[in-house]
């Protein structure tokens, strides 16, 4: 049992919030890193209610499925548990936050260096990534290579991507 399912329920509405809803998903990660990390830069590191809802279908919720994702990738950042275990309310996941959690952005560039690795094409670039939408795959690529992390090439009549050996 973790150090969050021993308090008291009673204190469940006590806790801060924040409300993940009318969020696209990008939107939502991005909006809950920042919430959260500006908490644990300010050294408030007391646990936090995140509403994301279930889904309408009532089958997962595309914010709650993605989130929760995310965050099992830093067990050593955080503690969690899921609503339903804790409340039985599956729309909401409580986090107790330890340290400082990399940024979607940082996480999304390191996909897109590791997949130019062997120099891709901007379309097959936007295809692997599509789930973050074209523009900021594009906005992703611009950035990357203004850092000087990838390189462009033209093949033909088209402009290839790799990333930059260091």
């Amino acid at each position: 049992m973790s150090r969050l399912e021993k308090r008291d329920q009673k204190q469940v509405n006590s806790y801060d919030e924040i409300d993940l809803h009318d969020h696209t998903i990008t939107e939502a990660l991005s909006s809950f890193i920042s919430y959260y990390n500006a908490r644990v830069a300010r050294g408030n590191k007391k646990q936090f209610k995140v509403i994301h809802g279930y889904g309408s279908s009532g089958s997962g919720g595309k914010i709650r499925v993605r989130l929760r994702k995310y965050l099992a990738r830093f067990p050593e950042h955080l503690d969690v548990i899921h609503g339903e275990k804790f409340l039985g309310n599956p729309g909401v996941t409580f986090i107790v936050p330890w340290k400082a959690l990399p940024t979607e952005e940082d996480g999304f560039a390191a996909e897109i260096l590791s997949f130019c690795v062997n120099g891709k094409s901007e379309e097959k670039i936007i295809g692997k990534f599509r789930r973050y939408g074209q523009l900021e795959v594009k906005a992703a690529i611009k950035g990357l290579q203004r850092k000087g992390r990838l390189r462009s090439f033209y093949k033909g009549k088209y402009k290839y991507y790799q990333t930059r050996s260091e």
